[in-house]
Parts: C-alpha cells; structure tokens; sequence
C-alpha cells in the first residue's frame, strides 16, 4: 500500500504499521504484512513502534530484556536490528524463533 500511494513519511508508515499491529494480534495474514512492511519500508522511527509492543522494556536483574515470552518476537528482533540492538535482536532469532537464517542477515 505505502508504495502505491508513494508517501514516504514516518508517520504514514507508522501509522499504518499500528494499524497492522492491532489486526496482527489475531490474524495470521495481517502479521506477515507487518512485518514485510518493517522489512522493507526505511520510512518509520524503530523506537517508536518498539513502544507499541506489549511486554517490551521489562528487564531482568542482570539488565538484559525478557525474551522469552515478548508479543510478535519477530517484530521485535527486526525493531532492535534497525535500532542498532543487533545482539538482542540475534537473541531473539536464535533462542527464542530459532531462525538460524534469520539470525544470519
């Protein structure tokens, strides 16, 4: 849709990213295009979608997040990657998805 409509503003695409977020919950189809979105749109702010997760930014006493148990650890693991997070994000592909695939790109 975002390339259809060729805007490339942050907030279009985060706008358009809660929107999936909300349906993603409970629906298969509307998880993958979120996350092809977040794949491939450089047009949103990380941090900001981050914040949108339900569990995110709990931490355990030795400072590290909880991976275990996050909601749509995929997104997640790509939030962290473009944050610049990249060894929480490989955790969550390697010992929470186990995408060894993924944990490699």
């Amino acid at each position: 849709m975002t390339g259809d409509l060729n805007d490339t503003t942050a907030e279009f695409h985060e706008k358009l990213a809660e929107l999936y977020l909300e349906k993603a919950r409970t629906d298969e189809k509307t998880r993958v295009r979120l996350l092809d979105l977040l794949n491939t749109s450089q047009h949103y702010r990380a941090n900001r979608l981050l914040g949108k997760l339900k569990g995110d930014g709990e931490l355990c006493p030795f400072g590290r997040d909880l991976t275990d148990n996050p909601e749509l650890p995929e997104m997640k693991a790509i939030l962290l990657g473009r944050m610049g997070r990249h060894d929480e994000a490989l955790r969550i592909y390697v010992y929470r998805l186990e995408d060894y695939t993924s944990a490699e790109t």
